[in-house]
């Protein structure tokens, strides 16, 4: 547009001291105009930014600060971002060191002020930073010094973050992490367990530290330890104080997280394998008495994984199947799945599960019953048939998937899926289709 209101303007000059004024020109609008108005504009949208991501509601921080992880312009930020450590509200700094935790390439001014950070006075700061650290203070040496001394912190929340940042540094933090397990503070310690149940795989180093713990530390230690060898490999040296934290567990009823305590010892049992088979009849036991779902349906899982010397136990799986708990009832499922050879009165106790609410059971009941023979396929076909009159859509469904998957002979099966292709229940009539579609040319459709 310049350059025409040049050309219009100076019709009387030749055509090269046109163009020189239309170039004078643009270089005058840029100078004046142009360039202070983007600066403005940049400002404002700093601005902006800077204050939805550090003083907007919860909800627009996280927003604002995976727009901050995902635009690596955003570098620019940094050094509003190293103020706003200074504020003087808590959030704010909190915010600032959350913020300065996903950006890339952080330079190492930063990082020491996220160190310096972790001593602030507000909780929030120091949980802030020490997760901020986990994520870009991995070549600073004095990094992992401020995780651990944030470990030792005496607000919940700070330590999470130390939990977090260590976590997150890697097998690097695994000499610290292990060192605090042999300290004299127990908040460190379980802390520690933590943080090496997260890092899993890049901890195997620390089997032998964790089956020491798992013998000699404090009750809350023990199941920790457990924990985390489920997590980062369980070695056979560990199967004396699983079974001993197993023997020590209370059969009360407990508040639902104490109870998932409790049951990572019987996890790692079952993840030793037929090594476990000492073990039986402690899970045996946990199975038949222990006042806690969690504790009985992981026995079951145990037991299924330990195999075939795990057939002792077949009547107390086979009591599990009516369990009042599904999750329970799955697990015993699965296990006599593994064990292999059923007893004949297993049939009746797993026809009554064809109609389980919980459609692992019901479709675990289906592979028990074709495992148990032809006489387990004839009865578990007349049950599934018989559930076809059911009023509940759900129960004839269910029936008709179980069908399909008895892989019964079509010439038995095929008379009852065409019928169920006119059941008033869409879902019913599409898993019939799908059921006859499984068969193949088998049923010469």
């Amino acid at each position: 547009e310049l350059e025409l209101f040049a050309d219009v303007g100076f019709v009387g000059l030749p055509n090269a001291g046109k163009r020189a004024h239309s170039l004078h020109l643009l270089v005058v609008f840029w100078v004046c105009v142009a360039a202070p108005a983007m600066a403005r504009a940049a400002s404002e949208d700093e601005s902006s930014f800077l204050q939805s991501l550090l003083m907007g509601s919860t909800t627009t921080h996280y927003e604002y600060l995976e727009k901050l992880q995902e635009d690596y312009s955003r570098g620019r930020f940094v050094s509003s971002l190293e103020k706003a450590l200074r504020a003087s509200d808590p959030e704010q700094r909190a915010r600032a060191a959350a913020a300065l935790g996903v950006m890339k390439d952080l330079p190492a001014s930063s990082v020491k002020r996220l160190i310096r950070a972790t001593e602030d006075s507000h909780w929030r700061v120091r949980q802030q930073a020490a997760i901020a650290l986990g994520s870009v203070g991995t070549t600073n040496p004095r990094a992992i010094p401020a995780l651990v001394s944030v470990m030792h912190d005496r607000d919940p929340g700070a330590g999470y973050g130390a939990v977090v940042g260590l976590s997150r540094i890697g097998s690097a933090a695994l000499p610290a992490l292990t060192s605090l397990l042999l300290g004299s503070e127990p908040e460190a310690r379980l802390r520690a367990l933590e943080a090496i149940s997260r890092l899993g795989d890049r901890a195997r180093e620390a089997g032998p530290i964790l089956t020491r713990t798992l013998a000699e530390g404090e009750e809350a230690e023990r199941y920790a330890a457990a924990a985390a060898l489920v997590h980062v490999g369980v070695p056979v040296e560990a199967l004396p104080g699983l079974m001993r934290a197993l023997q020590q567990a209370t059969t009360a009823v407990l508040p639902s997280s104490a109870a998932i305590q409790q049951a990572w010892p019987v996890e790692a049992l079952g993840i030793l394998g037929a090594s476990a088979t000492v073990a039986i009849p402690l899970l045996t036991r946990a199975l038949r008495e222990n006042g806690n779902w969690e504790m009985r349906a992981r026995a079951a899982e145990a037991l299924g994984k330990i195999g075939s010397a795990s057939s002792v136990a077949q009547p107390e799986l086979l009591n599990a199947l009516r369990d009042p708990v599904p999750y329970v009832r799955a697990g015993a499922v699965r296990a006599l799945q593994n064990i292999g050879s059923l007893p004949s009165q297993a049939v009746p106790e797993l026809l009554s599960l064809l109609d389980d609410e919980y459609w692992v059971v019901s479709e675990g009941a289906v592979k028990l019953l074709k495992m148990s023979g032809p006489e387990g396929v004839r009865a578990c076909f007349r049950s599934l048939v018989g559930l076809l009159e059911s009023q509940d859509s759900r129960v004839r469904n269910l029936a008709i998937i179980n069908l399909g998957d008895l892989g019964a002979a079509p010439r038995d099966a095929l008379p009852v899926l065409v019928r169920a292709l006119r059941d008033p229940d869409e879902g019913v009539r599409r898993a019939a289709i799908n059921a006859v579609g499984a068969m193949g040319t088998q049923s010469q459709i």
